[in-house]
């Protein structure tokens, strides 16, 4: 239908401009439903940042994350070390008299050139008590296919070849890939040993122990050792108080990013709901909750080096927490990460705002909720208003067309009293 009747009617923009009016329901149910679908999606960026702040209290709760420590040689020229999960502080003498070495055989035929042909056939080789084979096939059986092979071999437990230019031409070289006496190679053919096969010998705190490496990580639980030669060392193993107080800081951090995101939301997408500041609270009253420590003294987070100042912003007293480290040690360890400890309840608690069943996922419900009911409403109010519009469109063509008929028939009279008059004496 043209927008404009026969007679002249703007049938179309009338029934728009109605229509703009007969939704404004429907447009203030669309901000409602908006309003809530931002709701919805501001209970996603708070679940965002708890879960954010979660992992950090996590490492809190966790005794090797938290209580970093470092491992230090007296002289590192003789060996290094690294610690990764221990718990105490400790230190030892270690004395380095022998290093591990590998086992290495070279065979006694010097060949002139790589592609000298070895002869086909199966060639055996053990390493570790542990045999394999590898077979050369006529036409590909010089000395590089023979090195290759035994270094592609899928069964190969152990053994790396290597073809070495010498002064007299070309050898191949058999090296046992892991060091010590449990590595020992043979192979068939002639071979000369080159380099054997030994444990390391260190003592530590006068106990003798023979490891089969040069790096050595079942000796002292939750300290790796790299020896590189042969001499004495003391090995301190002590708490890392940059680590530590880096990870309080991570924490106190990730606390204060959410408590922006918790302000931002109740002056936002939130505002109105008492949700944010309740959350706020909850979570800022455990900071208050006393735990026990290792000399049972009721201690609370602020012991340890966390602080609030006046504006509610969490700190780390990096002086605190390092005397904290320097003379309770195992009593901070205690208190964050003992399965009662600090950390545990933290994670405990912000579990209980998350968890299915939780004020967050409630919250998320009552809106979803809220929302069907909205856009059935919407829906009904859409038919409804297209009922509207076309009961509209049909009575104003229809004034259109009786609009038209009454100017036609205007028209006709007006021809008529025309000629009348034109007729009259």
């Amino acid at each position: 239908m043209a927008s404009i009747g026969s007679a002249g009617l703007d049938v179309q923009g009338i029934v728009s401009q109605l229509m703009n009016i007969e939704r404004r329901p429907l447009r203030v149910l669309d901000r409602k439903i908006s309003a809530l679908q931002n709701k919805t999606s501001a209970i996603g960026k708070l679940r965002s940042a708890i879960s954010t702040l979660a992992d950090s209290a996590k490492k809190l709760s966790s005794a090797s994350k938290l209580g970093q420590f470092v491992a230090k040689s007296s002289n590192e020229d003789v060996l290094t070390a690294t610690a990764s999960s221990v718990e105490v502080e400790e230190s030892h003498q270690i004395t380095v008299t022998q290093l591990a070495s590998r086992h290495r055989l070279a065979s006694t035929k010097i060949y002139q050139s790589t592609q000298d042909d070895v002869g086909a056939g199966t060639y055996a080789f053990q390493v570790g008590g542990k045999t394999f084979e590898v077979e050369l096939a006529a036409g590909k059986s010089s000395l590089a296919d023979l090195s290759n092979a035994i270094n592609r071999a899928s069964d190969n437990p152990g053994i790396n070849a290597s073809v070495i230019h010498v002064d007299q031409g070309y050898r191949l070289v058999l090296s046992a890939r892991e060091s010590g006496t449990a590595n020992i190679i043979s192979a068939d053919g002639q071979w000369e040993e080159i380099s054997q096969a030994r444990d390391a010998a260190i003592t530590v705190d006068g106990l003798e122990i023979h490891p089969s490496s040069n790096t050595v990580s079942d000796v002292i639980p939750g300290v790796t050792l790299a020896l590189k030669s042969t001499g004495k060392v003391d090995l301190t193993v002590s708490a890392d108080t940059d680590k530590m107080t880096g990870v309080l800081k991570e924490f106190a951090d990730n606390y204060n990013a959410l408590r922006t995101t918790l302000r931002n939301l109740n002056e936002g997408d939130l505002k109105g709901e008492g949700l944010a500041f309740s959350l706020e609270n909850s979570i800022r009253n455990t900071f208050f909750q006393k735990v026990n420590d290792a000399t049972n003294n009721g201690a609370t987070a602020f012991d340890f080096g966390l602080t609030f100042d006046k504006n509610g912003v969490l700190n780390v007293d990096e002086s605190k927490v390092r005397d904290a480290i320097g003379s309770n040690l195992n009593g901070m360890l205690d208190f964050f990460t003992s399965d009662q400890g600090f950390g545990s309840s933290f994670v405990a608690a912000l579990d209980a705002i998350t968890r299915n069943g939780g004020v967050l996922d409630s919250r998320k419900k009552s809106f979803g909720d809220a929302i069907s009911r909205l856009e059935t409403r919407s829906s009904q109010l859409e038919s409804r208003l297209e009922n509207i519009r076309k009961r509209y469109l049909a009575t104003y063509s229809k004034l259109d067309a009786l609009m038209a008929q009454m100017n036609d028939t205007s028209n006709r009279l007006s021809q008529q009293l025309g000629g009348l008059a034109t007729k009259a004496p």
